[in-house]
């Protein structure tokens, strides 16, 4: 009887232990699953916008990606990428010190798959949110911190990111490995190189709808030794009716600068916008970076000419931007450029912000004018085409020190958005 009556006992246990083990499968939240994903392709040229080559290129940039969600409190993230010029060779290891290019087009050899963003985003509370892993940065206008998007490959960083969100808006500490000494066991140099910031948005609003402030650091020890950066800045932005307006400045601070005086920048723009004769808008922006000035991680592109020609620092001018909506479907911006070099003593500097564009021997301040012009068209839902076309009108700085020429740049582009 007492052996039943343990049988029983056991029985009923594990009878509760698979009803609760199938109840609590049955009340899991289950996975979503969310898909997406971009394609672009590109013919640029460019005729001596570096001020030695011609170049062209047919560009193409494939990007799906797939979010797992488990509820709202955490997911992941991924997003490959797939980018390369047409017909260029890929450079393969062929014994442990050279390489061999290898063709990739018309050849049983592929181009190699990457993963542009990985990461896991995990949300506490309605307020906090962690994300670590291979994500981008992009912050403002992208004046400083931008994952520059026009790019072919475009820009990530590894990265441990937490938000805490208020009623204003929100707080962003961050944390990038841009370089690792001693990922393996042999040394791949001195030191590290390390990326820290925090950013703050705030909404304080009608005419501050958009108020920043942010201080990033870079703590450099590859070439041995330690080189420091501290870049504080704020950003103001609104559009209130017709008006709009954009202001943003940095300083810059550290051991890197032989003049710290001239390590800063300084960017304006206000815009009125119109209906007639069609949806439009008129700007003027006003800009100036001094001659020690480190550019950071930006979005040249978008504001020093689509030619590509200049970084931003040793540099100054004035932007007229026009942009109309003749059609729901079509948009035309103009921009002209009058460009400056801030100090006489000091050359222009290329995109990378650090390359020289001639020697600064000659004393003129005058850089160009450069007019850009784009027009894109929706051809169906998510498909977008786009032509644009620039010239630079080089001043006597350019025409002294780097000959009397009319760099180029032309681009009709294809991004089809899923």
């Amino acid at each position: 009887m007492r052996t039943n009556m343990n049988a029983g006992r056991v029985a009923l246990s594990l009878l509760f232990s698979t009803t609760a083990f199938v109840s609590a499968l049955a009340t899991e939240t289950p996975i979503q699953t969310s898909y997406g994903g971009m394609g672009r392709f590109r013919f640029e040229q460019s005729d001596r916008t570096d001020y030695a080559s011609r170049r062209s290129a047919f560009l193409m940039r494939v990007r799906p990606e797939i979010r797992l969600s488990k509820g709202s409190e955490y997911s992941l993230f991924v997003q490959p990428q797939f980018a390369k010029a047409f017909g260029r060779p890929e450079f393969s290891p062929s014994s442990a010190t050279a390489n061999t290019a290898n063709v990739t087009s018309g050849s049983v050899f592929d181009n190699s798959f990457s993963l542009h963003q990985a990461y896991v985003e995990w949300k506490p509370s309605d307020s906090i949110v962690f994300t670590v892993g291979r994500q981008l940065l992009s912050y403002g206008n992208e004046v400083i911190l931008s994952s520059l998007e026009w790019d072919n490959v475009g820009r990530s960083f590894d990265t441990l990111k937490g938000r805490y969100s208020h009623t204003l808006g929100s707080v962003d500490l961050f944390y990038s490995k841009l370089f690792a000494a001693n990922v393996t066991a042999t040394a791949q140099g001195p030191g590290d190189s390390d990326f820290y910031g925090v950013y703050s948005s705030n909404d304080f609003g009608k005419w501050f709808s958009a108020t920043d402030f942010y201080a990033f650091h870079r703590h450099d020890l590859t070439a041995g030794t330690a080189k420091d950066l501290l870049a504080v800045g704020a950003r103001l932005q609104s559009k209130v009716e017709a008006i709009d307006y954009r202001v943003e400045a940095t300083k810059e601070f550290g051991g890197q600068f032989v003049d710290a005086a001239a390590a800063y920048q300084v960017d304006v723009e206000a815009g009125w916008s119109f209906d007639a004769p069609f949806k439009s808008r008129l700007g003027l922006e006003v800009f100036q970076a001094g001659s020690h000035y480190d550019q950071l991680f930006p979005l040249a592109h978008k504001y020093l000419g689509i030619a590509d020609i200049f970084g931003r620092r040793n540099i100054q001018g004035a932007v007229l931007h026009l942009s109309a909506n003749p059609t729901a479907d079509l948009s035309v911006l103009f921009d002209a450029h009058y460009l400056l070099r801030t100090s006489t003593t000091a050359p222009a500097y290329k995109l990378n912000g650090s390359t020289a564009l001639g020697t600064g021997a000659n004393t003129s301040r005058d850089l160009g004018i450069e007019f850009d012009l784009i027009l894109n068209y929706a051809l169906a839902k998510g498909l977008t085409g786009t032509v644009g076309v620039a010239v630079l009108l080089p001043g006597n700085y350019l025409k002294a020190e780097l000959g009397n020429f009319n760099p180029t740049f032309w681009y009709t582009q294809l991004v089809a958005q899923l």
